[in-house]
C-alpha cells in the first residue's frame, strides 16, 4: 500500500512537469494490500480503448468489489468470519474514512468541503450515506459520493464519509449524532 501522504508529491511533480495524471484509489485485498496488477492491466485496456475518466472509475469500481466478494466468500468457506464495525453515528464527519460501495450517484464539488456533499446526501431522500474525495484524486475537482445504503467502511486518507440515516431508517432523519431507530 502506498500512503496518500507519498503519493501526492509525486503526482503534483508529474502535474508541474506538463504530465497528465490521473490517480485511482483502489483495493488491494491480499494480506499485504500490494496486489493491484489487475487495477492496471485493467486501467491500461482502458485507456488504450479510449476509456473517459468515469468509465475507469467506474470500471476499478466493479473490479474492487468483485475481488472483495471473492475474497469475502473464500473466507466464509474457510470459516473466518470478517469482523463488523458499528455503524457510525448519524451526521458526524468522519474523516480518513471511505464508505466503498452502494453508489449511486456522484456530483463534481466547487469547492473542497466535504460538507458540500453531506448537504447534498441531506437533500436527497434516496440518500442513506456519503463520501467526499479529496480534489486531485479523481479529477481536478473534489468529488462527492451517494450512496443508497451505508457501505462497509475502509479507512483512506483520500476520504471523509458520513451516515445520515442507518438500515431501516430510509426517508427518515435523525439529529446530527443520533441513530434513528
Amino acid at each position: 500500500m502506498v500512503k496518500i501522504g507519498i503519493q501526492l508529491p509525486f503526482v503534483e511533480k508529474l502535474r508541474k512537469a506538463g504530465g497528465q495524471v490521473d490517480q485511482f484509489m483502489v483495493v488491494a485485498t491480499d494480506e499485504e494490500h500490494h496486489f493491484t496488477t489487475p487495477h492496471a492491466e485493467l486501467v491500461m485496456t482502458d485507456c488504450l480503448r479510449g476509456a473517459s475518466h468515469d468509465e475507469i472509475v467506474a470500471d476499478l469500481a466493479q473490479l474492487d468489489a468483485s475481488l472483495l466478494a471473492a475474497k469475502a466468500t473464500a473466507e466464509a468457506k474457510a470459516g473466518v468470519k470478517l469482523p463488523d464495525a458499528p455503524p457510525p453515528s448519524v451526521g458526524i464527519l468522519l474523516k480518513g474514512i471511505n464508505l466503498y460501495g452502494a453508489d449511486y450517484s456522484s456530483l463534481w464539488l466547487e469547492s473542497a468541503d466535504p460538507t458540500q456533499c453531506q448537504n447534498a446526501c441531506r437533500s436527497d431522500a434516496k440518500c442513506a450515506a456519503w463520501t467526499y474525495v479529496q480534489p486531485g484524486l479523481q479529477g481536478q475537482q473534489a468529488r462527492c459520493w451517494l450512496k443508497s445504503r451505508v457501505p462497509q467502511q475502509f479507512q483512506n486518507q483520500c476520504c471523509t464519509s458520513g451516515v445520515e440515516h442507518v438500515a431501516g431508517s430510509a426517508g427518515k432523519r435523525g439529529l446530527p449524532g443520533s441513530i434513528p431507530k
